[in-house]
């Protein structure tokens, strides 16, 4: 029950290690080398790879999935109105002589006018005509395809409150806020194109001095004080707060996260239901193997099939099947606990019982 996985990593240092400051926790993530790309059983633990990619901010502001700051948002409005996007770096690792870009939007063309729908919790800011919505804003089943940027709003038809769970097709379904109801707005929208242009650098170092704005350190709100991880199936169950400067995991995460990522089966969702009600995605078992792995430089078992060595790493690291085994009786008894209704007195004298029957 449960697997240490690359997407944890950041999340598996943060919980490991609380309170340390963006130069302190960049430079953490950066001691966990890229795994090689297939596990095997006759390599050893730390075998690793060297990462093409960024590392250092960059990489930490998009595993953090900050916000750009309010100075790279701030856009200039084109001849109809569009703000223009602002210039964003892209690392291709497949140009060996220029990997790195950057991609200048240079004007924006009016495409066809649909009819479509986009939603917000209650109390956030209301949506306005001749507002212009990037494309994450939109509908969970893209109407468009990929040949657009974004939408301008020319009408709004009505608003609606929807109070239902979580469905295939709300946009926010990872979203567990979204459970309790949101606004959904029908608009009529013009889809909106963007035209780029590409400049090439050789090295990280020329593209920043031609684009100093880029940045991650100016172009990323590191000034942001609460976030969710970048994890894939439950992004807004991993939430990290930062106080004073330091970061840590908040501990509204213990309440959201499962026991593990197989611990709910997708066959067991509810008929209509993209996700089952109950957490679905990385545990707090896959969190603490995560921990394991990265304390004991196990790189590899973060490579593709490495869940074929969990066994065998637990057995050459006796004191990570300690922790693991503990984690898992901490998360199941605290899951059935919760599901009991157990006050916490109730909750420790059966933990204590437990204890002694072990």
């Amino acid at each position: 029950m449960g697997y240490a996985y690359h997407e944890l990593i950041l999340p598996a240092i943060v919980f490991e290690h609380p309170g340390k400051n963006k130069e302190e926790l960049a430079k953490l993530r950066d001691s966990v080398p890229e795994p090689p790309l297939i596990f095997r059983e006759e390599d050893p633990w730390n075998k690793s790879c060297n990462s093409p990619f960024p590392k250092g901010f960059e990489r930490l502001a998009r595993e953090l999935r900050l916000n750009l700051s309010p100075q790279t948002e701030e856009s200039i409005l084109d001849s109809n109105g569009i703000p223009i996007e602002p210039a964003e770096p892209y690392f291709e690792i497949d140009d060996k002589e220029n990997p790195y870009k950057v991609y200048v939007n240079i004007f924006n063309k009016p495409k066809e006018t649909r009819r479509l729908h986009v939603g917000l919790l209650p109390g956030e800011r209301e949506f306005k005509t001749g507002e212009f919505l990037r494309k994450n804003w939109l509908d969970w089943e893209d109407p468009f395809g990929q040949d657009y940027s974004g939408i301008l709003i020319k009408d709004i038809v009505k608003k609606l409150e929807v109070s239902r769970g979580r469905n295939r097709k709300d946009f926010w379904a990872w979203n567990p806020d979204f459970k309790k109801g949101y606004i959904d707005y029908e608009i009529i929208g013009t889809l909106i194109e963007r035209w780029f242009y590409e400049e090439n650098f050789p090295s990280e170092e020329e593209m920043y001095f031609e684009w100093p704005e880029l940045r991650p350190e100016v172009r990323f709100d590191f000034n942001q004080s609460e976030g969710h991880f970048d994890v894939l199936y439950n992004a807004f169950d991993y939430v990290w707060v930062k106080k004073d400067g330091k970061y840590y995991i908040d501990d509204i995460t213990f309440q959201r996260i499962p026991v593990s990522l197989l611990s709910r089966k997708w066959e067991e969702r509810s008929p209509g239901d993209y996700f089952p009600d109950e957490a679905y995605g990385y545990g707090y078992t896959d969190l603490i193997l995560t921990t394991e792995a990265i304390r004991n430089k196990a790189w590899k078992v973060f490579s593709y099939r490495g869940k074929d060595g969990l066994e065998k790493f637990l057995q050459d690291f006796p004191e990570s099947r300690a922790r693991y085994e503990k984690a898992v009786i901490d998360a199941e008894t605290s899951l059935n606990a919760k599901q009991r209704g157990l006050t916490v007195t109730e909750f420790l004298r059966m933990r204590i019982r437990a204890d002694v029957l072990a």
